[in-house]
């Protein structure tokens, strides 16, 4: 009946109905409401919120179009203007664009906005740059249509919208790498959980925007999906008992939110770190420096640059430009609570808003307070700090003054209540300082003279005496996590001093990305509760060029900052969840084998972190984006800088295979059949244009139908792409060679360490097919040795060090890389009495053994770098380095003696020494005779022994074990050398 719909009566009663199990009603509605077939029109309309709002970048296209900005543009005539503003037509000729969805579109034409720069970029290197004339309009268009690929797969824009799944892919194995350096493992939690019971119906939490995504199953529970990666995780602790007590895990997946627009859930990437551990004598503050720890090793992500320092600061931090924003939420309700806050939601609420604007110093505050320090304390100097600090001030005391006038009239708050929380702040919380240790202080001052007021006046009643209790314990245990941090290197760079100059010297690995500096927010809250009793971080990242012109920038708090629209991204989230955990424990007997009695598994501690992976991509592409000057870059960097995308430093794939045509129809098969070949040898390969690795967003309109092509390429263009893109290698496949004589070309496109490359057909090989894994495998080892590009083991463009596989798929390691014997070498030890290495049959001690195979692999990496792969001796002794390059010295210039004479003047100089270099001598005679040079090579300048033949070179490495470093001499080749060839560190 019409009742049911519109009185709360009888809709309750159905409702008790249909949530009855054994009712026959409650069946049927259910199984009539999943049976019931999907209209037609939804179908064919239900999409994600991306797609309902693709359009809106028609207005995007015509905002950046200075001269009409309020022109209202389709999506295809903002692709064609993109297109256009690309430039390079001529070089690519007439094309059509392929239909696509709205959304894929929309991601294609923001991807060739940001690559308008590459119509004027020009790459400065002769007859190579003709050669790379429209690579770079070509390559935007392949990114286009990654983009394009990625956007309409996907549907979301989680950072970016059509975010290339290179630069996603690239910053999840990061992530991972820093979670599994400390020992975390791959965990991942169940999808769905049921809603917990809600106790307030007009909470926040149901009428909330974009809150947890619910579903309905067929015996009609609610379940969530999860909204983060902590809940679901806690819950699994929970209810695991002892098994789950001590625990690192790891997971990066999907987390779900409500639609805006009633259609599928919104979607973001997520990155967990999580430690569990269960042990009453354990010291907490050191499990929230851990993940503190992963934080500021994963910020090292966040730059294209490594080394850039920020402008306009008086102290030096690198990019990028962060502070870390954390709470104790007990604390803060104890600081309510003795203020006299009531527990009602809406006010307490409107009071940690005033919190966050009143008590937490804003960034510019907290430069302000460095800049007195680090500046000449002149009299102008110092009253110019007074007066920024007291404008400061100022603001902070104007907004305490309307938060709690619109608070007592607005929010019901007592004016009591209003009166004592000023206050607490007035006692140097106005706002807080900005160093983290002088804050904790303030607050416990500001504590103590509360708690002696009311003392004063006969209020200290036993209740509000445990709340003050609680303010202290709060305190006390921040303070544990700055021991605990400071233990762990993490020093924010703000109170950086002498002592800590180690944890981020520019001379230094940085493997940590400091905080600038460490705020106390009070108010700071998580919506949802997750996180909550106990500790609350999180990190925002500010623009590199904030403080740029500080004075002029108007004072804004935290709350601004951290607002939709503000200058902060917060970035990442941790912090405790024991009471997470707590709040999902089963009650009874749950832990235990005995179900007569009541018993519990006690709560471990439990803290994590999670990473919005959304906004690391974001800021990639921002950063290229930014940074895209190629003033001083040279080569391809030029073409690659004006693309505003961060251009991975190695592709997956690492050899194209094409035919004379290109990617064109007619090889398509044997194309196939040699990556068929390719794949079976563990060698990423692909010989068909595909979006995940080169496709242009284009196709050519062509008259010929006889000569279909699969991508409008040229092979020359081709390769002028994979140049640009880091894919390494081309094999080009012509049917007749691959027919008759099972052959192919191999040319190598990739760019080296002077930016030039080798992409014309001079430098390409036969190789038989049967061989052509292995040249592979040897041309991408030897680029590893001796390019400084190479993508195996360059460190990430992006900031991201990762050291890839030289193979995918090979499980090529760094190690199994170094043990390739592209250099033989021979070690000789030379002992007080005696010298070994000669003689490979010769009974040698163990320790001397252990001796010669320790120098052999220390020289190694030397020797590559010296030698190109040619035969090195190395003669390692106990002689300081000066007096055994003196010795080598002595032995080259000296050309009227012998190898013993030649001894002489450095055993007159070092008489200390006199056994081990007449036993040097004796090993240098003997490795001369056995090489097969005669000792007339050591004849005077100008001798002849009638014979005008050249004599062959010896080179030898001399290592000093005291002092771990190398000399190398040379011996023979017609003239004896004048002097060293050089020395470096072991």
């Amino acid at each position: 009946p019409h009742k049911m719909e519109l009185e709360k009566h009888y809709l309750k009663e159905a409702l008790q109905t249909l949530a009855n199990p054994q009712s026959d009603s409650h069946h049927q509605i259910l199984d009539a409401l999943f049976e019931r077939p999907t209209p037609h029109h939804v179908e064919v309309t239900f999409d994600t919120d991306v797609a309902a709002k693709a359009h809106s970048i028609g207005d995007a296209v015509a905002a950046f179009d200075r001269k009409k900005p309020k022109q209202t543009l389709t999506l295809s005539e903002s692709l064609a203007k993109a297109l256009d503003g690309l430039g390079g037509a001529q070089h690519w000729g007439k094309f059509h664009s392929v239909a696509m969805s709205d959304s894929a579109m929309a991601a294609a034409t923001s991807s060739l906005l940001r690559a308008r720069g590459a119509s004027k970029s020009v790459m400065k290197g002769g007859k190579d740059s003709e050669a790379f004339r429209g690579a770079a309009q070509r390559t935007a268009t392949a990114l286009a249509m990654s983009a394009a690929a990625s956007a309409a797969t996907t549907g979301t824009e989680d950072g970016l919208h059509g975010a290339d799944p290179h630069v996603v892919e690239s910053v999840c194995t990061s992530l991972t790498s820093i979670f599994q350096s400390h020992g975390a493992v791959h965990l991942r939690s169940p999808l769905l959980r049921p809603r917990l019971h809600r106790t307030n119906l007009n909470s926040t939490q149901t009428t909330s925007i974009g809150g947890p995504a619910e579903v309905m199953n067929k015996r009609g529970t609610v379940l969530l999906l999860p909204e983060d990666l902590t809940a679901s995780f806690a819950r699994s602790v929970s209810r695991g008992g002892r098994a789950t007590s001590h625990m690192k895990r790891y997971d990066i997946d999907k987390v779900f939110h409500k639609s805006l627009a009633g259609g599928h859930p919104r979607e973001s990437l997520e990155a967990s770190f999580d430690i569990v551990f269960q042990d009453p004598n354990a010291k907490g503050e050191f499990l929230e420096a851990e993940t503190v720890m992963v934080l500021c090793q994963a910020m090292t992500l966040m730059t294209l640059q490594t080394g850039r320092k920020i402008e306009g600061l008086p102290w030096s931090v690198p990019s990028p430009l962060w502070f870390l924003r954390l709470t104790h939420t007990r604390l803060s309700d104890a600081i309510l609570d003795v203020c006299g806050v009531p527990q009602k939601e809406m006010v307490r609420r409107a009071c940690l808003h005033i919190l966050t604007c009143c008590s937490a110093c804003p960034p510019l505050g907290a430069i302000l307070s460095k800049r007195g320090k680090k500046q000449a304390k002149t009299r102008q100097t110092s009253q110019k700090n007074r007066c920024d600090k007291k404008a400061c001030r100022a603001f902070v005391q104007s907004d305490l003054d309307r938060l709690l006038e619109y608070a007592m009239k607005r929010q019901e708050l007592p004016r009591d209540a209003a009166n004592r929380l000023r206050n607490f702040l007035s006692h140097g919380c106005l706002p807080l300082p900005a160093n983290f240790d002088e804050a904790l202080d303030a607050l416990q001052e500001a504590s103590r003279k509360l708690r002696l007021r009311d003392a004063a006046e006969g209020k200290g009643d036993t209740r509000r005496s445990k709340r003050f209790d609680d303010v202290t314990r709060g305190i006390r245990s921040l303070k544990q996590l700055s021991i605990a941090m400071r233990s762990l290197g993490i020093i924010p760079l703000l109170e950086s001093s002498k002592n800590s100059q180690m944890y981020f010297d520019d001379n230094a690995d940085m493997r940590l990305r400091q905080p600038a500096f460490i705020l106390i927010d009070l108010g700071l809250r998580q919506r949802r509760k997750h996180i909550n009793g106990q500790l609350l971080f999180q990190a925002i990242m500010l623009p590199d060029d904030y403080f740029d012109l500080y004075f002029q920038y108007k004072i804004e708090n935290i709350d601004t900052i951290v607002a939709s629209g503000g200058c902060g991204v917060k970035v990442a989230e941790g912090g405790r969840y024991d009471d997470l955990v707590r709040k999902f424990r089963p009650p009874g007997n749950f832990g235990s084998a005995q179900f007569d009695q009541y018993t519990a598994a006690p709560i471990p501690m439990c803290v994590g972190i999670r990473f919005f992976v959304g906004k690391f991509v974001e800021r990639l592409y921002l950063e290229a984006n930014l940074y895209r000057n190629t003033a001083l870059a040279s080569g391809l960097d030029v073409l690659r800088k004006s693309l505003s995308h961060p251009i991975s430093s190695t592709h997956t794939v690492r050899c194209i295979v094409a035919g004379v045509e290109g990617m064109d129809a007619a090889s398509f098969g044997d194309r196939a059949a040699v990556a068929a070949y390719l794949w079976a040898s563990g060698i990423a390969a692909e010989y068909m244009p595909q979006s995940g690795v080169m496709m242009s967003l284009l196709q050519q309109s062509s008259s010929d139908s006889n000569k279909p092509n699969a991508l409008d390429w040229t092979l020359d263009q081709l390769c002028g792409v994979c140049a640009i893109l880091k894919i390494p290698f081309v094999v080009i496949v012509q049917p007749h060679l691959l027919r008759d004589k099972g052959s192919v070309r191999i040319r190598p496109v990739l760019s080296d360490s002077s930016g030039v490359s080798f992409q014309s057909s001079g430098s390409e090989d036969f190789v038989a097919l049967a061989e052509l894994p292995g040249v592979l495998n040897d041309k991408l080892v030897s680029m590893t040795f001796h390019d400084n590009n190479c993508p195996q083991r360059e460190q990430n463009s992006q900031g991201i060090g990762i050291e890839r596989q030289a193979t995918p798929g090979s499980s090529l390691s760094t190690r199994d890389v170094h043990s390739v014997p592209k250099t033989n070498i021979d070690c000789i030890h030379v002992d007080t009495y005696q010298f070994y290495g000669l003689d490979k049959n010769a009974d040698i001690h163990k320790s001397i053994r252990k001796i010669m195979k320790t120098v052999t692999q220390k020289a190694e990496s030397y020797v590559h770098e010296v030698s190109g792969g040619s035969n090195v001796t190395c003669i390692s002794s106990d002689l300081p380095f000066l007096v055994l390059r003196e010795f080598g010295t002595c032995i080259m210039t000296k050309s009227a003696k012998d190898t013993f004479g030649a001894s002489v003047d450095i055993i007159d100089k070092y008489p200390q020494h006199k056994k081990i270099l007449k036993t040097l001598s004796l090993a240098l005679d003997n490795l001369i005779r056995h090489q097969g040079i005669p000792d007339n090579s050591f004849k005077s300048r100008g001798a002849n022994d009638g014979s005008n033949r050249q004599l062959s070179t010896l080179n030898v490495f001399m290592y000093s074990i005291p002092d771990d470093r190398y000399d190398l001499i040379s011996l023979g080749g017609g003239k004896p050398k004048t002097n060293s060839t050089g020395s470096g560190d072991g």
